[in-house]
């Protein structure tokens, strides 16, 4: 059974494309790196730039894998993260968030075709939560966009909060009627164990030390508090085919990208015990597509059951051994854990 999530295996990457605009937002992020971020020559502006260590294990031992819009994907020898090396500084960060590059973003995430395969990820999501945690109150989503998780969680009776820093999305769910508020997290001086559950949906992968965040999130849950992640797949079978063709190598945001050994790794030594961990969102019809030398993205191949006609590589394959696009984790605060080590 197809997921209903997965928009390239309901309708085809080229028709979720078009309804979407995703290849223009493609398009125009990277002439936004080529005029704001790149010199004369072509090149990432070196005084935008700082070297960085394995995200996880802090090791400064890499090899380079490839290049997308002038930044370089490496691999750490230590522990296989794969991450950007080097990377935007924290200056340049802050200016791209406000001089709005995400505005773009927001207005697909309020397409009512994105909407429609976002809604049963989303709606699976609580559902996992409220089966770790039994219960139902205060819940947090760290990088919260615009708001379409909270709607759902709030329509279940969960008192919701968000985060976010992208001007529109902010505005968006206060119109809406959502408590956002438009800091980054150890700014908004949240009460420590003041939620019951906090998400980071596609969030920890563009933050350049996941741990810190993860200390903070640890220290805002409830002793059993639960924490979902989503971050795409580096470990995934299209990123792995596809490579520096694979649109979740985007250069300057996606600067982590985790596989399922490495988000467990990061998570348990923040401070979480982690109780569930899939999958989703197979990516066939995009493999397909660049198997037979089209576009991966906008490519006419029809074929999303399986991959050139093998039976045995369809979507249970592809969850079952963790190769899906994206990786959702489920995880409790872990009481064994002292504040000292997180």
């Amino acid at each position: 059974m197809r997921e209903k999530h997965d928009a390239a295996s309901q309708i085809g990457s080229r028709e979720f494309q078009k309804r979407t605009g995703r290849i223009e937002h493609e398009d125009r992020m990277e002439q936004h790196v080529k005029e704001l971020l790149m010199d004369n020559n072509g090149k990432l502006k070196k005084d935008i730039l700082e070297h960085t260590t394995c995200p996880v294990c802090e090791a400064d031992n890499y090899e380079e894998l490839f290049q997308r819009w002038g930044f370089t994907y490496v691999r750490c020898n230590k522990c296989s993260m794969m991450y950007v090396n080097p990377m935007l500084n924290e200056e340049m960060v802050d200016f791209e968030y406000e001089t709005g590059y995400e505005e773009d973003w927001v207005h697909m995430l309020l397409n009512p075709t994105q909407r429609e395969f976002d809604n049963p990820k989303f709606f699976n999501g609580i559902k996992t939560i409220e089966k770790v945690i039994e219960t139902k109150g205060k819940i947090l989503d760290v990088g919260c966009a615009t708001g379409h998780f909270l709607e759902i969680c709030k329509e279940r009776g969960w008192d919701v909060t968000g985060v976010e820093l992208t001007k529109s999305a902010v505005e968006h769910c206060r119109k809406i009627g959502l408590n956002v508020i438009d800091k980054k997290l150890h700014e908004a001086e949240f009460e420590e164990k003041s939620f019951d559950a906090i998400t980071l949906w596609d969030a920890l992968e563009h933050i350049p030390k996941p741990k810190e965040i993860l200390k903070e999130v640890r220290k805002l849950l409830k002793d059993g508090g639960v924490l979902l992640v989503m971050v795409p797949n580096g470990g995934s079978l299209a990123a792995r085919i596809l490579q520096e063709k694979c649109n979740m190598f985007s250069g300057f945001a996606h600067i982590n990208i985790f596989n399922p050994t490495t988000l467990k790794r990061v998570l348990l030594e923040s401070g979480f015990e982690v109780k569930h961990m899939e999958t989703i969102i197979s990516e066939i019809n995009i493999i397909n597509n660049y198997l037979n030398y089209e576009h991966p993205y906008a490519g006419n191949s029809e074929e999303k059951n399986n991959i050139l006609g093998f039976p045995q590589l369809n979507e249970k394959f592809i969850h079952d051994n963790l190769l899906g696009y994206k990786i959702i984790s489920v995880s409790k605060v872990n009481p064994f854990s002292s504040k000292e080590k997180v």
